[in-house]
């Protein structure tokens, strides 16, 4: 949540975050950004960046592996949300979730320039030793959306209700100068209120309440 408070009257109003299209980037473009700079934005939470998607390929966003050797995937969502957003990010976990250590130091090499394997980068990152079957035994799913997309933070409740290891990932877009736009990051959610960046005058509609009848 962003504030902004009035020097003189000693009042705090909320200001209102934007949708990413009006600053015209798009995911491609927000996922270069997270790329290049995910070990600055998660400093609590230390993530071995393995790869990034490339064009016409069907491919997550970003992937990640853990201290444990666990398998992120992220989806990163700019646009208004579409019943289908989820049901993507499922796909990659069933196509990249069979994946084995040597096909995941594949994808590694790929954008790693140091000539390291996976294993390397992996020790030198969290000064463990993983055995080549510990990797990818567990996958996480992290949706990266906007505060005011509330049909996918929806979507994300009713997965991690069935037991699904998703994690919302909630950022806000606010202006700033011409050349820039100012972004904010929250943690990644256990819990999270899909309607809290509603403006007021919108309403939900329950339409599994049924009238009684008189």
């Amino acid at each position: 949540m962003l504030l902004r408070i009035e020097t003189k009257s000693r009042l705090a109003t909320r200001v209102t975050g934007e949708r990413l299209k009006t600053f015209g980037l798009d995911e491609r473009g927000l996922q270069e950004v997270f790329f290049r700079s995910l070990d600055r934005l998660l400093p609590d939470e230390e993530l071995l960046l393995i790869a990034q998607s490339r064009h016409w390929q069907e491919e997550p966003d970003l992937l990640a592996l853990d201290e444990r050797g666990q398998l992120f995937i992220f989806e990163i969502k700019v646009w208004e949300s579409r019943s289908e957003n989820l049901l993507q990010v499922l796909r990659y976990g069933q196509l990249f979730g069979t994946y084995e250590y040597a096909e995941l130091d594949q994808l590694f090499r790929r954008f790693d320039e140091t000539g390291r394997s996976l294993s390397e980068a992996h020790r030198a990152a969290f000064d463990v030793t993983l055995a080549e079957t510990e990797f990818n035994r567990k996958q996480v799913f992290v949706i990266l959306t906007n505060g005011l997309d509330f049909r996918t933070r929806q979507a994300v409740q009713y997965w991690r209700s069935s037991g699904l290891v998703i994690r919302p990932w909630v950022y806000r877009a606010y202006a700033d100068r011409d050349e820039s736009f100012l972004l904010e990051i929250g943690r990644f959610a256990v819990q999270d209120n899909p309607y809290e960046d509603i403006a007021a005058g919108f309403y939900i509609l329950n339409t599994k309440l049924q009238q009684r009848p008189r």
